[in-house]
C-alpha cells in the first residue's frame, strides 16, 4: 500500500505560489475583451432623434460577452464626447434579422467522393466535410423569425445549390444534412484540378445583391481551405470581392480548415478583414470542434449588440459625414473601444422655431398672467383701504347720521354715504371722510359742514370744481333733493 505524505512547508509555499500565478495568468485571460462596431445607422437622427449602434463584444476565444449595460458606453463623434442614454438590446431582442448565404467545402480535400478511399495507413481518409454538414445544420437551427438561409457546395468541377433563400430553418437544416454531400466518385483516375473559390465566392456575393426582400445583415459564411485553381495567385482575385461585397452589403464570415497546407488560409483571412467580416482557423488536430465553432458564430450572430444612442437636445448633428467611436467598459471592468470604418451620415437638424415660439408664448403668457395678478391684487388692497376710510358706505348701517349722501351717477353708483360727523370731507385718497376713487375727484374736493341742521357745501378749491344742480358753487347750503357733481360721481343730498 502507497502511503501519501503532506508536502513540506517549502513545498506547499511554491505550490501556493504556482497555484496564484496560474489564477492569475487564467483572470488575465480571461480579461482579454474587444469590441467591433459592425454597423452604425444614423437615418433616424433628424426625424426621432436617435443613431443605432451595431456592435458585437467578445474574448479572445470570440465568445459572446453578454451584461452589457447603457451608462457603461461613451459614444465619441468626431473625437468630442457626446452626452446622451443609451438603450441595450441584443440583435434577437430587437428584431435584428440575418440574412446567411453558406458555402460549403465539398472537394476532395474535405469530403472523399467514394466514400471509402484510405489512406497512406490503410486508414480511411478524414471526412471533414461529415463535421461540416454537422456545424451547419446546427448554426442553421440557431436561426430563428425572419432569419433567412440559402446554402450552396462547391468542389473541383462546380458550384452546387443546395437550399434557395427561406426561413423555414428546420427544412433547411435537413437538406444540408441530406442533399449536401457531393455526387460519388465517377471512377475518373485523372488528376482532378483544384476548385474555382473565388468566383463561386463572387458569383454568391452577387446572388446576396439580386435576392428580394434580404434583411440587412448579410452574411456570406464558408468553410473552406482556400485553394482555388490559381493557387498562389488567388490573392490578387480579393479586390472584386471586395468591391461587389461593399456594393452589396455582404460581410464574409471564414472559417479555416485544412487537412494538409495552410498556406492558402491567409487569402481568407485578408478576404474576411476587408470586408468587415471574422475569420476563424481550426487546426488540423482540433477537427472535431468545427461543429462547435460554426453553431457559435450563429450565437454570435442573434447575441450581437444593438445600441440605440439618444443624443442629447444640444447636439444637433452635422451636415458632413462624421465618424463614430464607440468606449465600452465591459462587464469584467476593462475598457476597449472601436471606431467604425466608415463615416456615417447622420445629418443636422433644422432650427425648432416652432418650440421656440412655444416657448415664447409660454413666456409672454406667464408675464400677462402676473401682471393681472398683480393688478388685480392691487385694486382689491385699495378698495380695502377706501372702504375702510369711508365712515358709512353700508347700505344697512342702522345708527344714528345727520344726513346722507346716494350715488346715482360715476364710478361708486347705487352707493349710500351717511354723514354721521360735524364735518365731512370727499376726496380721491385716504384720510377723507369720504373717498371716491374717481379720475375727476382731486385728493381733498370738498367737504360738508353740519351745524343746528344746516348743511353747507365748500369747494376746496379743486382742480374741476363743484357743482349743485349743474351750478358750479364756492360754498352753498344743501336742501333735500340737491345733486352734488364731483369729476364723474353725481351724489344726491337727502335729509335724515
Amino acid at each position: 500500500m502507497r502511503h501519501l505524505t503532506a508536502p513540506s512547508t517549502p513545498s506547499r509555499l511554491v505550490s501556493l505560489v504556482a497555484w496564484t500565478l496560474a489564477m492569475a495568468a487564467s483572470t488575465v485571460a480571461l480579461a482579454n475583451v474587444k469590441i467591433d462596431v459592425d454597423y452604425i445607422d444614423g437615418q433616424d437622427f433628424v426625424p426621432k432623434g436617435t443613431i443605432r449602434i451595431y456592435a458585437d463584444l467578445v474574448d479572445d476565444e470570440y465568445n459572446v460577452i453578454s451584461g452589457l449595460s447603457g451608462d457603461k458606453v461613451t459614444v465619441f463623434i468626431d473625437d468630442k464626447e457626446v452626452p446622451g442614454t443609451i438603450e441595450v438590446e441584443t440583435a434577437e431582442k430587437a428584431k435584428e434579422w440575418v440574412a446567411v448565404a453558406i458555402l460549403m467545402a465539398a472537394h476532395r480535400s474535405y469530403a472523399s467522393w467514394s466514400g471509402a478511399e484510405l489512406g497512406e495507413g490503410g486508414e480511411p481518409e478524414p471526412d471533414a466535410f461529415k463535421l461540416e454538414e454537422q456545424g451547419f445544420a446546427n448554426f442553421i437551427r440557431r436561426l430563428s423569425g425572419n432569419d433567412r438561409v440559402a446554402v450552396w457546395t462547391y468542389d473541383e468541377k462546380a458550384l452546387r445549390p443546395v437550399e434557395a433563400w427561406t426561413e423555414n430553418h428546420r427544412q433547411a437544416a435537413e437538406d444540408v444534412e441530406t442533399k449536401a454531400r457531393p455526387p460519388a466518385d465517377d471512377g475518373s483516375k485523372q488528376d482532378v484540378i483544384a476548385p474555382d473559390l473565388y468566383k463561386y465566392l463572387k458569383d454568391i456575393v452577387e446572388k446576396i445583391g439580386s435576392a428580394e426582400n434580404l434583411p440587412r445583415r448579410r452574411i456570406l459564411l464558408v468553410m473552406s481551405d482556400g485553394k482555388d485553381k490559381k493557387g498562389r495567385k488567388a490573392e490578387k482575385l480579393i479586390e472584386p470581392i471586395v468591391e461587389a461585397a461593399r456594393t452589396n452589403g455582404v460581410r464574409l464570415y471564414a472559417i479555416g480548415f485544412s487537412l494538409d497546407v495552410t498556406e492558402y488560409l491567409v487569402t481568407l483571412q485578408q478576404l474576411a478583414g476587408a470586408t468587415g467580416g471574422v475569420y476563424r482557423e481550426i487546426k488540423d488536430d482540433q477537427m472535431d470542434s468545427i461543429p462547435q465553432v460554426l453553431e457559435n458564430i450563429a450565437v454570435e450572430l442573434k447575441k450581437q449588440y444593438v445600441l440605440t444612442f439618444h443624443p442629447t437636445e444640444d447636439y444637433t448633428g452635422s451636415d458632413k459625414s462624421v465618424k463614430i467611436r464607440v468606449k465600452v467598459e465591459a462587464p469584467g471592468g476593462e475598457l476597449v473601444e472601436d471606431e467604425y470604418a466608415e463615416p456615417v451620415k447622420i445629418g443636422e437638424k433644422a432650427f425648432d422655431w416652432k418650440t421656440l415660439l412655444i416657448w415664447v408664448g409660454v413666456g409672454l403668457g406667464s408675464l400677462l398672467g402676473l401682471f393681472l395678478i398683480f393688478k388685480l391684487i392691487g385694486g382689491i388692497i385699495r378698495a380695502r383701504r377706501a372702504n375702510a376710510n369711508a365712515p358709512v358706505v353700508e347700505e344697512d348701517y342702522a345708527g344714528p347720521y345727520k344726513g346722507k349722501l346716494t350715488a346715482i351717477a360715476g364710478p361708486h353708483v347705487g352707493m349710500e354715504f351717511y354723514l354721521v360727523e360735524d364735518v365731512t370731507t370727499i376726496g380721491s385718497i385716504a384720510g377723507n371722510s369720504i373717498v371716491l376713487h374717481d379720475s375727476g375727484v382731486s385728493k381733498r374736493h370738498a367737504g360738508i359742514k353740519v351745524e343746528e341742521m344746516r348743511f353747507e357745501l365748500a369747494d376746496f378749491g379743486s382742480t374741476n370744481g363743484t357743482l349743485v344742480n349743474g351750478t358750479k358753487i364756492t360754498k352753498q347750503f344743501l336742501r333735500d333733493g340737491d345733486e352734488i357733481r364731483l369729476g364723474e360721481t353725481v351724489l344726491r343730498f337727502a335729509l335724515k
